[in-house]
Parts: structure tokens; sequence; C-alpha cells
């Protein structure tokens, strides 16, 4: 909706809708009803006292649009009646309806600049002339700086380029004013050709502009030489992001919602203050050309500081990750196997709250999105996205839900570890200076609202802000009074590493940009130990990853249980460490153990030796990352030359792609799925399991009995616990009476002919033992109690040094552990016993 009224408590606000596309039938109007507070039952009293003769009302919802399709009788007066005068609220206000487009329509929404100084009866005059030979003028105006409603020079049209009577001219960047090219306007699209922003011309950009050229202007020195994030309209942007999912929307909606905006507060000395300081330091990047994919990505992390504990226990733990990540290429994309492994690596990287922006994701898939990223919790709005990894932060709804590119949440822990604090993600408009600085100002009247009560001293800011500090004339980009708000109360924690200054985003080899923030308020400097900005592989996405650590609580549970990493089986340095620990480990072996025993022994000594080696590797491994990320920043900040970053970025990015590929395949272990039975992968049960796990982990009260008041204090549930679990545990007497009408039972059952007692009694040999631990050895595996899975064991079958205690430990034992001699199966008794591979004669 486009407000045309100002509103204020005497005067009716009057919204026009902006809603185009086909209808429900013939004789219908849209009405945008998007952030008004009426019910369906209301809505449609208020359709049928002021329109009684509609055909019919239908309601529907589109991500957070809302609106209302009204329909009339074709030559119902009733029609033209409804879009002259729109539906009145009882609130004084008015929404004018649109007319719903026929199937056979094509529209194009334009965006116009460099219109000339006229006023508005003239301008809408000469708009309606100059683009009447283009298509049907669907809806065309102009553009009002809303603080102080100045024209500017800007405009809009929406056109219907497609006629069955008419034929139209293809439009074109630069449209005459008047039929008069000299004094042409300027005109952006959907998908619309190249062009160059130098002279305007359509076909070339400005690197290969021929009028530049016959200058001799460097490309480096224009700052405006193809279109940026801030001067691109949202709506190119997407389309560029993503053409298969903009192709799939038959039926695209457009809608522009009013804002009314306070003036801004900021003095005249602190607008001096940044403008000068930018002019200063010029940094800004060699000009781009705009890509085709885009994504961004931020992340916070903060640790929990514990107590000193027993070096088997790591209470060490990640506590704030807030991520913002823009997921418009690898997070959207169709691919999804793509998708899926830039997911599994985000998660790899432990972060405990990670948020995002653009993310454009739809109630049809919102459960498909919080299953892959294995949510604990989660919110969502049309641009934005917050996501926890862990049980122990807890958001709550959002404080800010009539704005969807903003979340606000509150953090708290489910037992208070540690105070709630607060985050706010944001994803800034990417269409103008004036609208991003709109935005910051309402974010800005939003915060320091009486309504919402925050703690500012606990507030972290993550997102895309779309503006670069970097870049001379930061009025022209922002708000000053929000840039005055972070100055002044906030701290951007990149700097605890110099890394601010460094490119977060990258479109190709030559253009680098920062746009992408972590702001921390004042009282938490202290508490950021670290910051980081991660490399990412290409293919997932064009911007960096930046990181924070924080220290502000503690937590409670340790590592859980160890589980072997079968992927290590098939690591040949690990194949060759095992090996050389057990040639040490077998001499040693006492000859008076039993088979069992001594295997028994070795699968333990096995165990520590992964567990050595698996640590090791790990921190090798997240060293590595973490240097060639630091290299790799190092070389972006010394600035070298074309040739030289061509060349050896590649080299960078291939090695750290190769490292976080490793961390995707572990993280697919992690999903639970590979630790299950084969009747054990619905993804509903694993959620179930995970949260029974979750909360048997933080058991608050417990009490003796059913008589018995719960108890809290740790020192009165350590008895209860060892109460129960020694009864649990303790072995119940036999019933010889039970067994014996047991093997009554049984007495009558078919039995094992002689002729198969043969095969059946003939000795398991070591290829036998290999060939079946070959087929399943990459296959679903529930490790034991050794947490030792099938991988390891292959490995163990293989070593000739073992073979034969593999030999002696799968032959039948008795209790003793003795190898039962071979008999005839007449002796056999009908019972026999199985328990962990050993069988016992009953």
């Amino acid at each position: 909706m486009v407000t045309s009224t100002p509103s204020t408590s005497d005067v009716p606000m009057i919204s026009k809708t902006s809603i185009w596309r086909t209808g429900h039938g013939s004789g219908s109007v849209f009405i945008d009803m998007t952030g008004r507070k009426e019910s369906k039952i209301e809505f449609l009293h208020l359709v049928a006292q002021q329109y009684p003769s509609r055909v019919g009302v239908l309601t529907q919802q589109v991500g957070t649009l809302k609106f209302a399709e009204i329909n009339f009788a074709p030559d119902d007066d009733a029609l033209s009646e409804c879009l002259a005068n729109g539906i009145s609220f009882a609130d004084k206000s008015t929404i004018l309806p649109c007319r719903a487009l026929d199937t056979h329509m094509q529209v194009v929404r334009l965006r116009l600049s460099n219109l000339p100084f006229l006023n508005e009866k003239d301008l809408m005059k000469g708009l309606e002339k100059s683009l009447r030979k283009y298509g049907d003028i669907l809806d065309v105006g102009i553009l009002l700086e809303p603080t102080t409603g100045t024209y500017m020079c800007t405009g809009y049209a929406v056109l219907n380029v497609t006629s069955k009577t008419e034929t139209f001219e293809p439009l074109t960047h630069l449209i005459p004013w008047d039929e008069q090219r000299e004094c042409g306007f300027y005109a952006v699209w959907n998908q619309m050709p190249v062009y160059c922003r130098y002279c305007h011309e359509e076909g070339h950009v400005v690197a290969n502009c021929p009028k530049l050229q016959s200058h001799n202007v460097p490309p480096e020195v224009m700052p405006n030489d193809v279109c940026t994030p801030d001067e691109v309209s949202e709506e190119l942007m997407e389309d560029l992001m993503e053409p298969d999912a903009q192709n799939n929307m038959s039926e695209p909606l457009d809608t522009t919602v009013p804002v009314d905006v306070p003036a801004p507060t900021l003095n005249i000395e602190t607008a001096s203050k940044h403008s000068v300081k930018r002019q200063k330091k010029d940094r800004r990047p060699t000009p781009y050309v705009l890509p085709a994919t885009r994504s961004k990505s931020t992340l916070l992390k903060a640790q929990i500081p514990t107590p000193e504990q027993d070096e088997s226990v790591d209470n060490t733990s990640s506590i704030t990750d807030t991520a913002h990540l823009d997921s418009s290429s690898s997070v959207k994309s169709n691919n999804t196997n793509k998708q899926s492994k830039f997911i599994r690596y985000l998660r790899s990287l432990n972060f405990d709250i990670m948020t995002f922006q653009e993310t454009h994701v739809s109630d049809n898939i919102l459960s498909l999105i919080n299953t892959q990223f294995q949510a604990q919790h989660s919110l969502w709005s049309r641009h934005c996205g917050i996501v926890s990894f862990s049980p122990f932060f807890v958001f709550s709804t959002n404080l800010t839900p009539e704005n969807d590119r903003t979340i606000l949440t509150k953090v708290t822990h489910p037992h208070n570890a540690f105070a709630p604090f607060y985050v706010l993600v944001i994803y800034a408009p990417a269409t103008s200076g004036q609208h991003r600085s709109q935005f910051f100002d309402q974010l800005f009247d939003l915060l320091h609202s009486p309504t919402l009560d925050i703690n500012l001293d606990r507030l972290v800011i993550t997102g895309d802000f779309n503006y670069s500090y970097q870049r001379p004339h930061l009025s022209s980009q922002t708000s000053l009074q929000w840039v005055s708000f972070l100055d002044d109360h906030f701290y951007n924690a990149l700097q605890k590493d110099d890394l601010h200054e460094l490119p977060t985003f990258r479109r190709n080899d030559n253009i680098l940009s920062t746009i992408d923030y972590i702001f921390v308020s004042q009282s938490w400097c202290s508490k950021v130990t670290e910051s980081n900005i991660h490399k990412l592989d290409a293919s997932w996405s064009d911007h960096s990853l930046l990181s924070i650590t924080c220290c502000i609580g503690s937590s409670p549970s340790g590592p859980g249980l160890w589980r072997g990493n079968p992927l290590l089986a098939r690591n040949p340095a690990y194949q060759q460490y095992l090996r050389q620990h057990l040639e040490d480990i077998l001499p040693k072996l006492p000859s008076e153990w039993s088979a069992a025993k001594s295997w028994d022994h070795i699968k333990r000594q096995v165990k520590k030796i992964t567990r050595t080696f698996a640590v090791d590797y790990t921190n090798w491994r997240t060293k590595t990352i973490r240097k060639l990320q630091s290299n790799r920043n190092r070389f972006l900040r010394s600035k070298p030359p074309l040739a030289i970053r061509l060349h050896q970025l590649p080299i960078f990015d291939q090695q750290i792609a190769s490292l976080q590929q490793e961390l995707t395949d572990i993280l697919a272990l992690k999903a639970n799925v590979r630790w299950q039975e084969a009747g054990e992968t619905s993804i509903k049960y694993l959620k179930s399991m995970y949260r029974k796990r979750t909360v048997e982990q933080h058991i608050t009260t417990l009490r003796s009995d059913d008589n018995e008041d719960p108890v809290e204090g740790i020192d009165q549930l350590l008895p209860i616990t060892q109460q129960f679990y020694q009864s649990l545990y303790d072995a119940d007497p036999v019933d010889d009476l039970q067994l014996d009408s047991y093997l009554q039972a049984i007495f009558g059952l078919p039995q094992v002919i002689s002729d198969h007692c043969d095969i059946l009694m003939a000795p398991i040999t070591i290829d036998e033992i290999i060939q079946e631990t070959a087929r399943v050895k990459n296959k679903i595996s529930s490790p034991g109690e050794d947490g030792l899975g099938y991988a390891f064991l292959y490995q163990l079958f293989r070593y000739p040094p073992l073979q034969e205690l593999v030999l002696k430990s799968s032959q039948l034992t008795n209790a003793a552990g003795d190898t039962i001699p071979d008999q005839p199966m007449s002796n056999w008794v009908y019972a026999e016993l199985l328990y962990r591979g050993k069988w016992s004669r009953t």
C-alpha cells in the first residue's frame, strides 16, 4: 500500500493496494489487509455492509502478506464504486483496491529515476504520455521523502506489456520524456538487459564503456559503475539470486507498506564526524558486476566458563551462537544435495544460535528446514530467521512481529544458568538509501518504545545492514540517528581481532565489500573473547561467516557417551596408527586369559587408541582451518595485485573447502540415523528420543517413592539415584519352576534334523567373518558398550596377528570361558541362551 494521506489522529489515512496478480474470476478486486487487526468475520461484515451486491469474498495469506479478493458481477455498478471508494474501516482509514489482472497480462514493475522538476500534475501527465507506448499503465506515481514529503526525482510505474489488441514497444533503460531523448529518465525492472551506469546505454557495463575508455578514466575511480546492493531493487536482487524460484511463482505479489518515520535527532557535529571520517579513509573495493547468486553469513559464538573438573568430563560448551545467514544461495537452492551439505557444515561449527536473513521460508517448508538444522527452537519471518541448536537457549516469541525484516527475541536458560539476553536480527532494505534510512529510524524508535521492555545492555545486533562504513557519504546510505546510536551504545565485535574492515561479501574476484556486522552492547565488550571471519565454499555462499565467542554463563552437562567415528576407519593414517599400537599390545596379553577376556581387553585398548587419534586429528583439522582462514584474511588485508590474488585465492579456497566437506560428512553421523537400528530411522522417533535424552540430563527433582515429597538438592538427589540404579541392575533369582515350565513348553517344537548337523557344527572361518563384516561395515551400525562399530571391527578382523584370537572368541564357551567341545546334536539341551555373542549351555 502507498500512503497518499499522512496518518494522524484527525486526518483519515487512505492507502492504495498494489497487488498485481490474476483473480479467481472476472470482476474481482484485491484489498491488501496486511497489518490490519480486524478478524476475518469483522472484515466480511464490513464488505457486506458497504457492498451488499458482491458475489463473494476470498481471503488469502502468502507469507506475511494478507489480502482479500472481492468479486462482483462484471456489469455491477458496485465494482466501479469499490474501485473508486474502497473499503472504510472503524478507525477512519480507507483502503483502495486494485483490479485483478486478466490471465493474458504480463505485468512489469518499474523504478524510475532522474525525473524532471515539475509540479505533480505535469509530472503525472508527462509520465503517462512517456510510458503509454510501452504498455497499459496500471499504476504510476512519484515517490516522496517520508519525513519531509520532498520530491527527489524518483517514481514508480506498473505496466501491462502484453495486449490482445495493441502492440507495444520494448522497454528501454533510457525513456524519453515527452519524446525528447536528451531529456529522458531512467527505468529499472526485473530481468532487464545489461546497461551501463556511466553512459546509460544498454548492451555493456562500465568496464567496457566506450565513452569511459575514450575519456581515459580508470574504472577503479568510478563509484557507481554498476548496480550495488544499495542501489538495486530488492525484487531485482531476488530474481538475480534465484531465477528458478522466481519462475515457479506464476502470480508474483507486489505491495508497499506505509511507514510513518519521525525526523532524525542526530546533531550536525555527529553527522559531520562520520562524513569526514569516511572521506578521509576511502577503502571502497574495486567495482564489480552484479552476480546471479548471493548469500550472506554471520555467526556469533559464546562459551560458558565452568569450574575445574575431572579431565574425563568436558563441561565447556558454546553458549550463544548467533549467525546471520542470507540463505538465498544454498539454503534456498533447488539442489538438495548442496543445500544439505551446506546446512551440515553450519551445524558442524557447533554454534548454539544461528540467525538468517533473506530466508523466504514458507510454511510448507518450515518443518523441513527445522529438521535439517535439527533445531531445538526457531523463529522465522519472510526475511529473517533464528535457530537454537541447544536446549539450553530458549527463545521468546518474536517481539517485533509487525516488521518482517527484523526478529527480536529474549534468550533464556531453562535452569537460569545465565541472565537473559536479547538477540536482534536485521535484514535492511537493499532498494535505496532512503528506504534503508526509513527502516533504521523506525527500528531506533521501536527499541526505545516504552511498550518494549528490553535491556539494551544485554543486546546483540546481528545481520545484513546493507551499508558499508568504508564508503563515503554515509548519510546517503543509512540513518545517521541509527549510526550514532550504535557508536554510543554498541561495539563492533569484529574489532576484537582487527577484522572489522575485511570484506564479508565477495561478488567476484574484483569486487569485495563489508555489509555484514555483529554489534554487542558496550557492557559486553569484555565478554567477547574471540572473533573470526570464515571463508565458505564458493558453491555454498558468496558471503563469509562472521563469528565471535563470548563468556556469559555455565554449562551443567558433559559431552555424553563416546562413539567411534567410522570415518576414521577409512583414514590410512589411522589404520597405520592402529597397527603400530596393536603390535605393542598383543605380546603383553597374559597367557592365562581366555580368548573372550583377551578380546575384550583389546577392544578397550582400541577405544583408547581411537579416542587419542580422534582428539589429535580433530585439533589438527580445527587449527588447520583456522590457520587457512587467518592466512587468507591476512593475504586479503595486504591488498595484493589482481594477478597474484587470482592465483593465490583459489589455493586457499580449495584447501578450506576440502576440510569443510569432511566436517559435513562427520555431521551426517551425528544426525543419529547412523547410530540406530534399521527400523529406528523415523524422524519423529529420533526427535522424540533426543528430547527424552535431553530432559533426562536435567532432572531437577526426585522422590524415593510415591508417598515421599520431591527433593531438589544434589546431596538428596544422589542417594535416590544410586538406590534406583542399584535395584535396577541387581540380578534377580531364577525360579526353577518357571524354567521347567518353559522347557516343557518348547519340548514339542520342530528340531534340526541330523542331515544339517554337520553344517551347523562346522567351525567358523576367518574368511566368513571378514566377508560378513565387509557387507555391513558401511551400513547402519549401533556400537555397543565399547563404542566401536563394524567399521572398526572390520579393520581388526583383517589384521593377521589378531585372526587366531578372533576365531577362538567366536567359538561356543561355557561360563568359565572354556571352549565347549564338539558333541552330537542328540546330546544338546533344547534351551540355548544367547548373551553378548557367548553361548551358555543350560
